[in-house]
């Protein structure tokens, strides 16, 4: 295919390209690593762009799942399934800025993340948040709930930079029966260069079962642990410096 591609075979005739030949091929014709500025800059930066704002224009998005066969959840010796109902979004029209994967002008294996959430009011502290329903089954033991989850972000800013290192020969070398998992091994560098983030108002977790009373997980854990949640947000309230060049590999 990628000979193909390359150099078309004359209509009515075949051939057939060996491994040495196609990946000389690949060296002749396509760089070694991934230049994000060529791939995602332009127009397909603005086309990116362009469908993030309709998303969040239209503030909430919902997605109805119809899904007949549970998904098998690895548990150990329980046997447990999953069917989800529904997955959305909300409060979408908080979010002042949303940009992801924007390439660095300077450097070639850059990109820049930034998400910048708008505070509501304390009569309407609103957050922009996901939305997830489904069942959960056990049937050996004949049990079924139903589970809720909502994960609301907080208000704020996070500029995010990830420093990716894409090997385009190691790609095109994989065999076409490789797992689709395979091609993350082309990464050969990938980690976080810099993260700032400054959080005005924190976001919350919920979860619910079976229609009883939701519960807050994160803030239980912060109630039986303050000093544990105190120090963790005390890296992020800031007068605007927050959390500076976190370098994590991932």
């Amino acid at each position: 295919l990628l000979a193909e591609s390359v150099s078309p075979t004359p209509r009515g005739q075949t051939s057939c390209l060996g491994k040495a030949d196609a990946a000389s091929m690949v060296r002749e014709h396509f760089p070694t690593t991934v230049d994000w500025r060529e791939l995602l800059g332009g127009d397909t930066q603005r086309a990116i762009d362009h469908t993030i704002s309709n998303i969040i224009s239209h503030n909430t998005t919902q997605i109805l799942l119809n899904r007949s066969k549970p998904i098998a959840v690895p548990t150990g010796e329980v046997e447990l399934d999953y069917t989800p109902r529904e997955v959305g979004l909300f409060g979408l029209s908080s979010i002042g800025v949303l940009r992801i994967l924007v390439p660095n002008a300077s450097d070639a294996s850059s990109l820049s993340n930034a998400i910048s959430v708008v505070c509501g009011s304390d009569a309407s502290p609103w957050h922009p948040g996901a939305l997830a329903t489904g069942t959960f089954s056990s049937p050996p033991r004949g049990a079924t709930w139903n589970e809720s989850a909502v994960v609301a972000l907080p208000c704020g800013d996070l500029n995010v930079t990830i420093h990716a290192l894409f090997d385009v020969h190691y790609l095109f070398g994989l065999n076409v029966t490789a797992p689709p998992s395979c091609a993350l091994a082309a990464f050969k560098e990938l980690y976080i260069a810099d993260l700032t983030a400054t959080v005005v108002r924190p976001g919350y977790c919920e979860l619910e079962e079976n229609s009883a009373q939701p519960q807050r997980p994160i803030d239980e854990l912060c109630s039986s642990y303050p000093d544990f949640c105190l120090r963790f947000t005390r890296l992020f309230h800031s007068s605007g410096e927050g959390v500076r060049r976190l370098n994590i590999v991932l």
